[in-house]
């Protein structure tokens, strides 16, 4: 596991929100009829120190649990890892996808952000998935955050693949597809790529 180093403060000794490390659990992989049902979200500071984490079931529409319901691969998935069974008690509760962008914008708002320009998405997947579902069901959100200046530790992770034969962590041997776990362990991997990057350096 890579250590974390000393919160890192700017000249006038403010930590600073820094990347937005975002997992979502979607419905399935149809971004025209798929939902969010699970957010995991932890923000960190440039140097990759945990600021704050966040975890919240999203209550889907009915057309989108039912096409979850039927996607075999997908409703056995979150039959296994208990997902599917907090996205039905949060059927007939108040975390609607509205409810739930409004909590996380009130969070990123609360804390001092990075005064080089907007938070930077971060996580695995977010290049090419993630980004395009924040801006159809969450744009508010998505506007928080940088539009070009993305972190996708996924494309490191192919990369290093590619070059070595090999994992740099094990992480996707360990992940159970629950947001606040999974982006737990892409942190993690950013941490590790960091280090490589400052050993090279």
């Amino acid at each position: 596991m890579t250590e974390t180093t000393e919160a890192v403060l700017d000249a006038d000794g403010i930590q600073r929100l820094h990347y937005v490390w975002i997992d979502l659990e979607l419905t399935g992989k149809d971004r025209s009829i798929d939902e969010i049902i699970e957010f995991g979200i932890i923000g960190t500071d440039v140097g990759l120190n945990v600021m704050f984490e966040y975890q919240r079931v999203v209550r889907p529409s009915a057309a989108a649990l039912e096409h979850l319901e039927q996607t075999p691969v997908v409703m056995q998935m979150h039959t296994d890892n208990g997902l599917l069974l907090d996205v039905y008690k949060a059927a007939h509760g108040p975390n609607s996808i509205e409810q739930v962008e409004r909590e996380i914008i009130q969070i990123l708002r609360a804390y001092k952000r990075r005064s080089e320009g907007p938070l930077i998405l971060a996580g695995s997947g977010v290049w090419h998935s993630d980004q395009h579902v924040l801006a159809k069901h969450t744009p508010r959100l998505r506007k928080m955050l940088a539009d070009r200046r993305i972190v996708d530790v996924g494309i490191f992770r192919y990369f290093y693949q590619e070059a070595t034969g090999k994992d740099l962590t094990p992480v996707n041997d360990l992940k159970d597809h629950r947001a606040l776990g999974d982006i737990r362990l892409h942190l993690e991997e950013g941490r590790a790529y960091r280090h490589l990057f400052q050993g090279a350096a």
